[in-house]
């Protein structure tokens, strides 16, 4: 036979039960209770399930599965808060400020000797809708990066009609080596503004190039400069002076001495007017000296195809 309840206990189920009446009028669809209602003992247990309906771009972020399982005990609300048993969510970090802010909530509420069900429910719901239109607004911005992105790259396809990178042709050009892969790109170029134009349109137009470890790249092309001889009287075109300048140079991407290399190459094949780029993508498993082969070779792979099927005009 259960012992009679106290005067007390009786006034803390009373205050129990319209917590709870309120805490279900504020969040009808929100709070299942697991215990009986009209609530004749303690604990009384109670899931608040959270749930982010306001936010515009809920449909992407909501989570039905985030719930927090809290109590009240003997004492309510004088002696004992609210207290959590048991919490779950898909989202970890969003999960456990909501935990925290009911603890704060019913900390709060204990010391002012209150009721705390609906308060901690709030405190609860605030948070885990701050966190849901943070993760909103991250994926809004997402999305206009990548729009951005795309535009970015459409433009780049449209501009530069005068720059054609060359890959991939027969095969040629690419070799995959224990999960890394090396790639090369050729571009016929006459100058400096040239080469940064077809390095861009190579790079920021393709995602994948984006994210290589490395794009090393080397360049050589003969620059002619004409110098009008002038005099007192009108100019005569016919009176010109031609200067031919080599120029080149290289860059490693942070592959230390693979543009070295590529430059070496472009020299003794006496290659004019071309830009030639090697992009890897590492693998995980480091190769050692043969990936300097790797670079070489599938530039010199594409060098020798391109100029044999006239994608490269001969010097």
């Amino acid at each position: 036979m259960a012992a009679p309840q106290s005067d007390d206990d009786e006034e803390a189920l009373m205050r129990a039960q319209a917590d709870l009446e309120l805490l279900t009028a504020a969040y009808p669809e929100e709070i299942t209770i697991h215990t009986p209602l009209p609530c004749t003992s303690f604990p009384i247990s109670f899931t608040m399930h959270l749930q982010s309906t306001n936010i515009a771009s809920s449909e992407a972020i909501k989570d039905s599965k985030s719930t927090i399982t809290m109590q009240m005990k003997s004492g309510y609300p004088e002696t004992t808060g609210v207290e959590i048993t048991t919490f779950r969510a898909i989202r970890k970090k969003s999960i456990e400020l909501a935990v925290q802010a009911v603890k704060d909530a019913s900390l709060e509420c204990l010391a002012n000797g209150e009721e705390s069900a609906l308060s901690c429910c709030i405190a609860a719901q605030q948070v885990w809708d701050e966190c849901m239109q943070d993760e909103a607004d991250k994926l809004v911005w997402e999305e206009e990066r990548l729009k951005e992105e795309e535009h970015v790259r459409l433009d780049l396809a449209t501009q530069d009609d005068d720059i054609k990178w060359i890959s991939d042709v027969e095969g040629c050009g690419i070799v995959h080596d224990r999960k890394s892969t090396f790639q090369a790109f050729v571009c016929s170029v006459k100058d400096e503004d040239m080469v940064r134009r077809a390095l861009r349109k190579l790079i920021d137009g393709n995602n994948k190039i984006q994210r290589a470890t490395h794009n090393m790249y080397a360049y050589r092309f003969t620059e002619i400069l004409t110098n009008k001889q002038q005099s007192k009287g009108d100019v005569d075109d016919s009176d010109k002076a031609k200067t031919h300048i080599l120029k080149h140079d290289n860059d490693d991407d942070g592959e230390d001495g693979a543009g070295r290399r590529l430059a070496q190459l472009l020299a003794t094949r006496e290659d004019d007017g071309v830009l030639v780029v090697v992009s890897r993508w590492f693998g995980g498993i480091h190769l050692g000296p043969k990936r300097f082969a790797h670079i070489t070779n599938v530039a010199r792979e594409l060098l020798v195809k391109c100029y044999e099927d006239g994608f490269l005009p001969r010097s």
